[in-house]
């Protein structure tokens, strides 16, 4: 039987069916049973499950806000995970916050949905991917009312549709030189040692400022990242040049970190100035919502390029997924040359059997 009791009047039934989750929670054992009963009876005939009558938090007290629905969905749901380390539940909070904390949670309507999504593309500058995770996130807390019978005409979340990987924008081998050149003879010592560190270890700029000495070798031969993205924290070994740049840093920075000082905006004016001063190709970072991206993309191309294996590179790159390394792999063409030689072998075959007059029979 799936029901926890949690506290002296509090029973939540632990109800899962085709990877969606029930948990509502009850004052009595006997109405959490007979609630479990009816839900799966009405899963298997392709019903909704019948609404809960008494919905209570953990405290005892009646969910009706939006901050109480946050909380529960947050413990409930995002188990383990709190507002500063879950992507989803940091989502969950930025919508919250929008609608406002006290809003009811029956007064949630389409509109709002709507303007939420206009909000976060056209104030947020939100892409169709960002604003599809976060509407998940909307979307996980309101099937929490939904299942306790808090919402009475639950609004339409609409599918947004993730946007389509294209090409890449790096700088191949040589091509961040131009930069180097300039940045150095405009005297931006900080950008110069920047670049060279963030092409080189495929660091986010977000790493890269974090970073503090205490977490990078006393020989300058490796860094560790810690919290990166995916959760995770990983050791980079740096290039000769990276080590160089982080040599120059420890001199020169006054920070807990070779970056830790750095204004980002700052650092991004100086390098617009460069990409401006340049012209060409360099425009195009430019455009880019996340112009030090490119050195990232950069270095996750490049290692694609040299045939590195993909799981090398998702483990480098502290990737989350391997798909999301899979965008890099089509620059490899070692793939490609294995086809080549497939063809070249069967070409010789072929030619091996006419020369000694046998006959290639070939199934139907």
């Amino acid at each position: 039987m799936g029901i926890i009791q949690r506290g002296s009047n509090s029973y939540q039934v632990n109800l899962t069916y085709k990877k969606q989750r029930y948990r509502p929670t009850f004052t009595s054992e006997a109405e959490a049973i007979k609630w479990e009963a009816e839900a799966r009876e009405a899963l298997k005939l392709g019903k909704p499950v019948p609404a809960v009558k008494t919905p209570i938090t953990k405290g005892g007290g009646r969910i009706r806000t939006m901050r109480q629905l946050f909380n529960l969905t947050v413990s409930e749901h995002w188990e383990g995970k709190g507002p500063d380390e879950s992507a989803p539940a940091r989502n969950g909070s930025l919508f919250v916050k929008f609608v406002g904390p006290d809003r009811q949670i029956n007064d949630i309507t389409s509109e709002d949905i709507s303007e939420y999504i206009t909000h976060c593309r056209e104030k947020r500058g939100n892409s169709n991917t960002t604003i599809h995770h976060k509407l998940c996130a909307v979307s996980v807390m309101l099937k929490q009312g939904i299942a306790r019978g808090l919402v009475d005409n639950p609004p339409y979340i609409p599918k947004i549709k993730k946007a389509k990987v294209g090409t890449i924008f790096f700088l191949n081998f040589g091509e961040e030189q131009p930069v180097l050149d300039e940045l150095k003879k405009w005297g931006y010592d900080l950008e110069y040692d920047l670049v060279i560190f963030l092409i080189d270890t495929g660091a986010r700029i977000s790493e890269a400022k974090k970073l503090r000495w205490d977490t990078v070798s006393p020989d300058m031969t490796s860094v560790r990242f810690e919290m990166r993205k995916n959760g995770g924290f990983h050791v980079v070994p740096v290039s000769y040049r990276a080590r160089e740049a982080l040599e120059r840093r420890r001199l020169n920075s006054t920070g807990l970190g070779p970056f830790t000082e750095m204004d980002v905006q700052v650092t991004r004016d100086h390098l617009k100035r460069i990409y401006t001063h340049l012209g060409g190709k360099y425009l195009r970072i430019l455009d880019m919502k996340k112009p030090f991206h490119v050195y990232r993309h950069s270095c996750a191309s490049r290692l694609a390029m040299l045939n590195e294996n993909a799981k090398r590179i998702q483990e480098w790159m502290g990737h989350s997924s391997l798909a999301v390394t899979q965008i890099y792999m089509h620059l490899t063409p070692k793939g490609l040359e294995d086809t080549a030689s497939a063809l070249e072998r069967g070409l010789k075959q072929a030619e091996n059997t006419q020369n000694t007059g046998n006959v290639v029979q070939m199934r139907p």
